[in-house]
């Protein structure tokens, strides 16, 4: 499976980083703060960033653009994990959000801390 330039350092930058938050164009967002909710439904696991991982992420891209959305991606131990997710500045409403999408942690992009809902 043939791999674009962008997709290389998106997964270099996930592999150095241990994730990153991309815009619907797959482009480091430029968020000043907020939280990032992930929307249920959409998280995806991987075991690496090989050929079905990159076909999910040009999948997300469209979806992000539907649903106003950004692309989220990290690693946990060992896994890599794909999802959708929203920005809401409100601290109170994003962890309702997050709560509400059945989801284990928000993430504050002011700080690169992880709030814990479950």
């Amino acid at each position: 499976y043939n791999i674009g330039m962008k997709t290389s350092n998106i997964i270099k930058q996930v592999n150095k980083n241990g994730g990153a938050t991309l815009t619907s164009n797959l482009n480091n967002n430029r968020l000043k703060g907020g939280y990032m909710v992930s929307l249920r439904g959409y998280e995806r696991r991987y075991k690496k960033m090989g050929a079905c991982f990159i076909k999910a992420l040009d999948k997300y891209k469209a979806l992000a653009k539907s649903l106003n959305a950004y692309v989220g991606l990290w690693v946990d131990n060992g896994l890599v994990y794909l999802d959708l997710s929203i920005n809401v500045k409100d601290k109170e409403k994003a962890i309702k959000k997050g709560i509400d999408n059945k989801q284990l942690a928000i993430y504050n992009i002011g700080d690169g801390s992880y709030i814990r809902l479950a």
